[in-house]
């Protein structure tokens, strides 16, 4: 028995098909590259002042820009989520496209199923070229190199962060347009990493004993959505080279994986309820 139809694979490729001819995508693509090539210049600036030698990645020097570029990446590839997120549902509704498509044997899940995780998976190429470009550049400018375990381990966490992006994008489209969306989703992604700074670690016993409104909206939206801003504090903690214990990690992408899924299904059923 095949896990997905045929359809939903059409779809997924037909998110391609259409998202890269998106023009707001290919703008933020050049933008991008522009950026690295400055964050380039910087490398061979602080590269100068240890008189050409290499840059360490490892040193207190190293880092700051190391630290810097993965900042500016990852907050930079939730912008393309963010863009994509509004556009992947919403321009099928705007161009009578979603009716023609539930018209084939597809559910309705599937197809958003198919939306998000296209869209998801073009946020991670990007993601990946950006890396990769950017590795190129400062290994012919200033023979710096900074692949390792840990920025690999970063990569792969901040892949995690832009998902929830394209989720509350998506769930934003099925009530309001696509520009207040955009800024609902932003204004929603702030909230959430000011709640996980906010909670920290505190147990929900911690939370019920102040019994005071910030704690409980806090701890309420810390605990029911995906934990975006303590995956963002794992991937400085990271490149800052900290150890953290695996309990800490462990819980945290437990509660990533059913929150997902759970806001999935939340979506599907508003989803499934929408007249076409």
């Amino acid at each position: 028995m095949k896990l997905m139809s045929s359809q939903f694979k059409t779809v997924y490729i037909n998110t391609f098909q259409k998202e890269m001819r998106n023009k707001s995508i290919l703008i933020l693509l050049a933008l991008t590259i522009a950026i690295i090539f400055i964050f380039n210049a910087a490398f061979g600036f602080f590269s100068g002042l240890l008189e050409g030698s290499p840059l360490p990645t490892d040193g207190a020097i190293g880092k700051f820009p190391l630290i810097a570029f993965y900042t500016f990446l990852e907050s930079w590839s939730v912008l393309i989520a963010v863009t994509l997120g509004v556009s992947i549902v919403q321009s099928d509704e705007e161009n009578n496209v979603i009716p023609q498509l539930l018209s084939f044997p597809i559910k309705r899940w599937e197809y958003l199923l198919a939306r998000i995780l296209g869209g998801w998976t073009i946020v991670i190429l990007y993601y990946l070229f950006s890396i990769s470009f950017a590795q190129f550049l400062f290994f012919m400018s200033a023979k710096v190199f900074l692949a390792s375990e840990q920025i690999i381990f970063a990569v792969v966490n901040s892949c995690l962060i832009v998902l929830p992006a394209i989720f509350l994008s998506v769930f934003f489209t099925l009530f309001t347009n696509k520009i207040f969306a955009f800024i609902l989703t932003f204004l929603s992604t702030s909230v959430i990493t000011w709640a996980n700074l906010s909670i920290g670690s505190a147990s929900i016993s911690e939370i019920l004993e102040k019994l005071d409104g910030t704690s409980f909206f806090a701890g309420g939206i810390h605990y029911l959505l995906p934990r975006v801003g303590v995956l963002n504090s794992f991937t400085n903690e990271i490149l800052q080279g900290q150890n953290l214990s695996f309990g800490l990690y462990a819980t945290t992408y437990i509660h990533y994986a059913v929150s997902v899924v759970l806001f999935f299904l939340f979506i599907s059923v508003l989803f499934k309820k929408k007249d076409f």
